[in-house]
């Protein structure tokens, strides 16, 4: 038996289920244990999360996940910085070379 058998999860939020991955993938970048549970109604989803973590989940929905309110981003958007300074490198380079020739 896993801990979500043993307590009673509470929903944070109920949606759309092709819309339920948005909320999921917000509280788990703000590392709280999360769960799709089953809505009352066909085609939707319930995303539940353990007590102690219902307040904290909804103010992170509520914020909307944003990461100057919830967390720093972190992982591929952290990286686009280097290709910025190769293309602006490139351009500067051909534009040197325009000059030249």
């Amino acid at each position: 038996m896993n801990g979500h058998d043993e307590e009673v999860w509470v929903p944070v939020w109920e949606g759309p289920f092709v819309e339920a991955q948005n909320p999921l993938q917000i509280l788990e970048r703000a590392h709280i244990p999360v769960d799709l549970g089953d809505a009352a109604e066909p085609g939707r989803a319930r995303v539940e999360v353990p007590p102690g973590y219902a307040e904290e989940a909804r103010e992170v929905l509520s914020s909307g996940g944003r990461p100057d309110v919830a967390m720093p981003m972190i992982g591929p958007q952290t990286r686009s910085w280097p290709i910025v300074q190769i293309v602006v490198v490139v351009i500067l380079i051909m534009f040197v070379l325009a000059l030249v020739l």
